[in-house]
């Protein structure tokens, strides 16, 4: 028998009794000791270090991602991963990646105002006015993101934005979409 959560997600008896019996304080430590081991090791707005957006601390993920597995929003399969806590350190790093991407962790792109500074390439021109466009799309721009990073396999995206690929080959469609309108508009100017 299932049971189905606020979320609307639906988490079978069986993997509920399993997950009520865990000992989540000794969970939750492990779970925050390696979420701070993560923030560390990434830069924040810049920074090697600095302040990641939101004030979010590693409590917070730890907190987010036992939450999200016991809610349903990640739906944990024993058979598939039969270790919870490998799985929820998946959903802690996947929580934590999602929050490096997102625009708040963006810094501002600024053109260099000295005149003997080397001009933009032409590619990289074009891909920042393209993020522009996108600006009213953060989605759409974390995808971008991404790309630029070296990601371009659907599940390579999926996994670093904590998204399913299906989701992923949607925002790529609606992307596609948006490169043509942005073409047509820049073929305009022209």
């Amino acid at each position: 028998m299932a049971h189905t959560t606020e979320a609307g997600t639906t988490i079978e008896d069986s993997v509920r009794a399993v997950l009520a019996a865990q000992p989540w304080d000794n969970i939750f430590l492990r779970l925050t000791a390696y979420a701070q081991k993560l923030l560390k090791q990434l830069i924040w707005r810049g920074e090697q270090h600095g302040p990641v957006p939101g004030g979010r601390e590693a409590t917070d993920f730890a907190s987010e991602a036992i939450l999200a597995v016991y809610c349903g929003r990640r739906q944990w399969n024993p058979e598939k991963y039969p270790d919870l806590i490998l799985y929820l350190l998946y959903v802690a790093k996947s929580l934590v990646s999602n929050a490096v991407m997102k625009v708040e962790n963006q810094t501002e792109i600024r053109q260099p105002d000295d005149e003997t500074a080397a001009p933009l390439d032409p590619d990289e021109t074009v891909v920042l006015d393209f993020l522009g466009y996108l600006q009213e799309e953060p989605e759409l721009q974390r995808v971008v993101y991404c790309m630029i990073d070296g990601y371009t396999e659907r599940a390579g995206i999926a996994d670093k934005l904590g998204m399913t690929p299906s989701e992923v080959t949607n925002i790529r469609k609606k992307l596609a979409r948006r490169l043509t309108a942005f073409q047509s508009v820049q073929a305009g100017r022209s």
